[in-house]
């Protein structure tokens, strides 16, 4: 008490047994008191690390999304002019990714919107055969260039229209085909 801190401790061989003990169980005491202290400023510590990493996050994908609508625009602009059919489709399969890659981003802002517990689904009407087939494109080239098969299949019964989420389909399904392609050295994928 006279040093003011729980780093003093009492000393154990003067006194009377009691005395002594009494001692011991102060000083166990005190080391609880420091454990505790030292697990407050490592919660604390990490707290602040999670709000500068969401705020990091957030700030980037901001500085991003900027270039990457310019990418996006240019692409555009190149599609309404004369192309062959193959510059057509890379350009196509380009305008597709990048828009993925968007919509990547975008999902960073959410994760900021998660962690503050503002996170909102969209509810709105989308063609799961149209996000199936999107998604899917730049991942076959990515598995024919492994030799890998990747076959799409949409089965008679899905509907023409849902309504749903289709950016976090989208984003579910870019993680899964991912690492289909990444950890598939044999065989094929099927989605």
């Amino acid at each position: 008490g006279e040093q003011g801190h729980p780093a003093a401790r009492l000393e154990l061989e003067r006194g009377a047994r009691e005395f002594r003990t009494l001692s011991a169980s102060i000083n166990e005491m005190l080391d609880q008191l420091e454990q505790q202290q030292a697990i407050r400023r490592d919660r604390d510590a990490a707290l602040e690390a999670n709000r500068l990493k969401s705020e990091f996050l957030a700030t980037m994908s901001h500085e991003i999304r900027t270039p990457m609508n310019g990418v996006l625009g240019m692409c555009e602009l190149l599609l309404r002019t004369d192309l062959d059919a193959r510059q057509r489709h890379l350009a196509e399969t380009i305008l597709r990714s990048g828009r993925s890659l968007l919509d990547i981003l975008n999902d960073i802002l959410d994760f900021s919107k998660i962690e503050a517990g503002k996170l909102e689904l969209d509810a709105s009407p989308f063609s799961p055969a149209e996000v199936i087939q999107t998604v899917a494109a730049p991942f076959v080239a990515a598995a024919q260039a492994k030799g890998i098969e990747f076959v799409v299949r949409i089965e008679s019964g899905v509907p023409t229209q849902v309504i749903g989420d289709a950016v976090r389909l989208r984003q579910v399904l870019n993680n899964l085909l991912s690492n289909a392609v990444k950890f598939t050295e044999q065989g094929s994928i099927c989605l």
